[in-house]
């Protein structure tokens, strides 16, 4: 190894550390991400946007591509192509849980991965929702 190459790959190193990548997996997720999602994710990876704001607020500030309703929870979904003129099968998502008014859960996904932003619904709340869920999707 040459001394050129040894201080190339320190170089690399520090700058990976530095970028805060944790391993290839988180790389590559982010990666993806990037490529897949409506912008609205890095404000949630960042922190800019957090557990406990109002739907609402959310709503007007971020306008959502979907909205969906189960009992006392608001689903706010964010496609990246979310023209109306040009329906797209969607196979990447933002997804954003509200219960009574407030965000309590946000996360993305796609067919390969994914990533949870923050979750504060308690297990009672999830088990509600899958119930209805389940009554949704059920045969009639």
């Amino acid at each position: 190894m040459t001394a050129r190459t040894l201080i190339a790959s320190i170089a690399l190193i520090f700058i990976v550390i530095a970028a805060g990548v944790q391993s290839y997996r988180w790389w590559w997720v982010r990666r993806e991400m990037n490529r897949e999602l409506h912008p609205i994710w890095k404000e949630f990876n960042s922190g800019r946007i957090e557990n406990g704001i109002a739907v609402e607020e959310l709503e007007r500030t971020h306008p959502p591509s979907e909205r969906r309703y189960r009992g006392p929870f608001k689903e706010l979904r964010y496609y990246k192509d979310d023209d109306p003129k040009e329906p797209v099968l969607q196979f990447s998502e933002v997804i954003v849980v509200a219960k009574d008014g407030i965000v309590r859960r946000a996360g993305a996904a796609s067919c390969v991965w994914s990533k949870t932003f923050f979750d504060e619904l308690t297990s009672e709340d999830m088990a509600l929702m899958s119930v209805l869920i389940d009554q949704e999707f059920a045969p009639h």
